[in-house]
């Protein structure tokens, strides 16, 4: 979903776009109902299954920030707002490096949900 890229809108701290996108869909899949909302249900299907995709983006990217993966990639955090710092992630293959974050949140997820779609549970 577009927005969450840089981290919201290129701040860089919120939550990396490939991770917030993840838990997006898991939610569209495995979101609470109107009626257990209305019931107003603690939990649903959803929480185990973003509790362990934040588990494994962690574990591979350091953390869940735009700026924890940039750290991660880069060796130090970048912001956007400065020239030189758009400069270094350019001239540092940022978009591919990006796009291999993607890639891996997309794959991620994607397994968390074929597992969840397919149990018998």
């Amino acid at each position: 979903v577009f927005g969450f890229h840089g981290g919201a809108g290129n701040s860089g701290i919120g939550p990396c776009g490939a991770l917030a996108g993840g838990i997006s869909v898991i939610g569209y899949f495995f979101g609470r109902s109107r009626s257990e909302f209305d019931m107003r249900a603690k939990n649903c299907a959803a929480t185990p299954l973003v509790k362990n995709l934040v588990d494994l983006f962690n574990g591979e990217f350091d953390g869940l920030r735009c700026r924890d993966c940039q750290k991660k990639m880069f060796g130090r955090e970048i912001d956007f707002s400065i020239e030189e710092d758009h400069h270094f992630f350019t001239e540092n293959e940022g978009h591919q490096k990006c796009a291999h974050v993607v890639g891996r949140g997309a794959a991620l997820t994607t397994e968390i949900l074929w597992d969840a779609l397919n149990s018998n549970g």
